[in-house]
Parts: structure tokens; C-alpha cells; sequence
């Protein structure tokens, strides 16, 4: 008579949701500036994607498991896939959000660039520029820059900035510097705001990452448990199709 092997049962996986997690909204939601902002909202939106997909994981788990009807190893598989399920759901419309968000934001950023020549007049004129500040010495040229930016003229920072280094003399730090100032300087609400947009896309992609790599983590202690009940599994069709 062949010897019996029982297998013990795999642990019923403890589910619990972490901090930030629950209050991924809030976490977002720290960003929040003196006005409403319709893009920091979509992110709190989907921040709260995740804490909806969280505590479904957890629940969804509970009730798995809690299932008398089946083993504890049928349970087990099904509650993983369920919880992939979840993750893949939740995380497609975050992903939906964020691209959305991320346009948004490219377009705020772009709005604040000094323009460029638009014309072949305003091109020969903008070379001029390039020209002259070349010839300037060092400290010259970014005082003729801070002055054209404190008279408002955008002419003048766009042929600066938006030609080579090369062109101008200054280094890639030093068009930054100046690009930075005028920003500031005319659009200082708009740079603000897309500061705190992008410190809560960042948590928002933490978030995410967190959701992932909680869910994906919750069953792995037990992958090798459900390996060895696939094998019991194969091993008993074997014997049967064999008549042994």
C-alpha cells in the first residue's frame, strides 16, 4: 500500500492595506494650492482608483478564502487571480488618467515659453541678438538678459534662449538661469502651480508603484505552496490515466 502524503493546508495570506494607500487622496491633495485645480483633482481621482482597488483587494481576499466550499488551496488560486485581476483593472485607469494629467501639464509648461521667431524678419532679428550678446562679456550678458526680462521683452529672451549655446557664448546652465527668470518673472503663478503638479504626479506614480508591489507581494510566501498542490495535482491525473 503506497504511503499517503498529505500536504498542509497554505496559511490563509494576511491582507493589510498600507497607510498611504488608504489615504492616497489626501496624499495628493497635499499639493493643493490657494485656487481649484482641475488637473490636481484627475490625480486625486485616480489616487482614489487606488484606494477603492486596495481595499477591494482586501475584501475580495477575505471572502476567497472564507470559501468552506472549496480547499484551501483552490481558494488560494482563486484569490490571486482575483487580486491580478483588480491590480490590472485599477491600474489600466490610472495609467488612462495620468496620460491625460501629463498632457495637461506639458501644455502648462509650454505656455510659459518665452516665443520663438514666428517669421523670416523676427529670425534675422533674433540673430542679431545672438550676435550681440556673443560679443558681451560673461557678466554683460546675463545683465543685458536680467534687464530684457525686467522691461518685458520676450523678444529678446526667445532669441536668447531658444538658439544653440554656441550662438550666444552661454553655457546650457546659464540659458536655463535665464529661462528660469523670466518664467518667474512673468508667468510666477503658472510656474508655481506646475511645481505642485508635478511633486503630486510624482507621489501619484509612488502610489502606484506601492499598489503594485503590495498586490503583487500579498501570495508570494505561498507560490511555492501552490506549486507543490499542482504537482500532487499532475501526479494524481498521472496515476489515474495510467491505471496505477
Amino acid at each position: 500500500m503506497k504511503n499517503e502524503v498529505h500536504l498542509p493546508p497554505p496559511a490563509v495570506p494576511k491582507v493589510e492595506v498600507p497607510l498611504d494607500l488608504l489615504s492616497a487622496s489626501k496624499v495628493i491633495e497635499l499639493q493643493k494650492g490657494k485656487n481649484d485645480d482641475d488637473i490636481l483633482d484627475a490625480m486625486s481621482r485616480a489616487a482614489g482608483l487606488l484606494t477603492e482597488a486596495a481595499n477591494h483587494t482586501k475584501t475580495a481576499n477575505a471572502a476567497i478564502m472564507g470559501n468552506q466550499m472549496k480547499s484551501a488551496t483552490e481558494n488560494l488560486i482563486a484569490a490571486r487571480r482575483r487580486v491580478r485581476q483588480i491590480h490590472d483593472l485599477a491600474n489600466s485607469k490610472v495609467a488612462d488618467l495620468r496620460d491625460r494629467v501629463e498632457r495637461k501639464i506639458a501644455a502648462l509648461e509650454a505656455g510659459i515659453q518665452p516665443a520663438s521667431p514666428r517669421d523670416a524678419m523676427q529670425a534675422i532679428y533674433a540673430q542679431e541678438i545672438r550676435s550681440t550678446i556673443a560679443k558681451l562679456k560673461p557678466e554683460d550678458r546675463v545683465r543685458a538678459c536680467r534687464d530684457s526680462i525686467e522691461q518685458g521683452d520676450e523678444a529678446f529672451i526667445g532669441a536668447v534662449v531658444s538658439g544653440s549655446p554656441l550662438l550666444t557664448g552661454m553655457t546650457p546652465t546659464e540659458l536655463k538661469v535665464v529661462l528660469d527668470m523670466w518664467q518667474r518673472r512673468h508667468h510666477g503663478e503658472t510656474v508655481e502651480r506646475t511645481a505642485r503638479l508635478r511633486t503630486a504626479q510624482a507621489q501619484l506614480d509612488r502610489l502606484s508603484g506601492l499598489f503594485t508591489n503590495w498586490s503583487g507581494g500579498i501570495y508570494r510566501e505561498r507560490e511555492e505552496s501552490i506549486a507543490r498542490a499542482e504537482r500532487s495535482a499532475e501526479a494524481a491525473s498521472a496515476a489515474v490515466d495510467s491505471g496505477g
